[in-house]
């Protein structure tokens, strides 16, 4: 056999029924203790919320997006790093604010990972381990699916509180997350609406000024 089918074989062998069987640990465990996860996340995030409001300069903010950093899944180091983007965010690396621990989704993962080496004894020959750790690495969007989804949760609990409000914020507004510099999963959007009578008002007599010529 060549090294893909290996790979594929591998795959069946271990790679799907471990995943398998992780997923639906994580799965009931987060069934089983939903509120208290829910809870903590909530209150991490508020205290974030309020430390971005004491760090925040007069430029109002466009985007609050959790990262996650594959640099920190390598290292054994579970938690999104949130930043703050202003409109131009494409050409500024944004402000970092903190990190949220996210363990109660990524220790499963940590699981799957470790199992996946112990599993794989027998193909050692034919993987290296920072194959392997490759391998294991493009099942992460699982992993994340599942944090995103206790986020959503949070962010709509939270654009009620305090904290939230104490943000200076632009008329648009995403909260998001995703891998740094990467497409990320919109959480929650806010759109000011805007008072169209104080914008017929300020029209009128910017044309107004337009009007007057001086002699």
């Amino acid at each position: 056999m060549n090294k893909k089918e290996m790979y594929q074989k591998w795959e069946n062998e271990i790679l799907f029924p471990t995943l398998q069987n992780t997923v639906f640990i994580m799965q009931k465990e987060i069934q089983q203790n939903i509120e208290q996860i829910q809870k903590t996340i909530c209150a991490e995030i508020e205290k974030l919320f309020y430390k971005a409001a004491k760090k925040q300069c007069e430029q109002k903010i466009n985007y609050i997006t959790f990262h996650i950093m594959r640099q920190d899944i390598l290292e054994g180091i579970y938690q999104y790093h949130l930043f703050l983007y202003d409109e131009y965010w494409y050409l500024k690396k944004g402000k970092e604010i903190g990190v949220l621990n996210s363990n109660v989704i990524y220790h499963h993962y940590n699981q799957f990972y470790n199992e996946i080496l112990l599993q794989s004894n027998t193909y050692r020959s034919i993987f290296s381990i920072p194959e392997l750790e490759m391998f294991a690495m493009k099942q992460l969007n699982i992993f994340h699916y599942f944090f995103v989804e206790i986020l959503r949760y949070a962010i709509n609990e939270l654009t009620e509180s305090e904290a939230y409000y104490k943000l200076k914020k632009a008329e648009h507004l995403e909260i998001q997350s995703g891998e740094y510099f990467e497409p990320c999963d919109k959480l929650y959007q806010q759109d000011i609406e805007i008072d169209y009578g104080k914008w017929k008002r300020q029209f009128l007599k910017q044309e107004d000024k337009n009007f007057c010529f001086a002699d």
